[in-house]
């Protein structure tokens, strides 16, 4: 199976809460269902947990995106995953989980993280 990994990372800290909102509500997520949203507290950071699925069309499967934030109280590091999207003997993906991954960064990259 084939996946993308993107790293961002943004030197402001957006509470998590409007930060996960902007990304589920962003045009860039469009067409995508939110599976899981979850906020937790580990140690001395604050970590956001989503992920979402998207059917594409072009080549009849279903790709998913994890989006894992954490808060350390200086920075907020981003790691992004597309994943799936694979069909037939090969498991070709035509791109969708890279177009997924891309597409949640987009949405980051809106609220002022870079990728890394």
């Amino acid at each position: 199976m084939s996946s993308t990994v993107i790293r961002m990372r943004s030197e402001s800290r957006t509470d998590l809460n409007y930060v996960s909102q902007a990304i589920i509500s962003s045009s860039d997520m469009t067409g995508s269902e939110l599976v899981l949203e979850q906020l937790s507290d580990a140690n001395d950071a604050t970590i956001l947990l989503l992920v979402f699925e998207k059917f594409y069309l072009r080549n009849s499967s279903m790709t998913a995106c994890t989006i894992q934030i954490v808060d350390d109280g200086q920075k907020q590091a981003a790691v992004i995953v597309g994943t799936g999207g694979g069909y037939g003997i090969f498991n070709i993906s035509w791109g969708t989980n890279s177009n997924f991954a891309c597409k949640a960064a987009n949405s980051l990259a809106a609220l002022g993280f870079r990728e890394i």
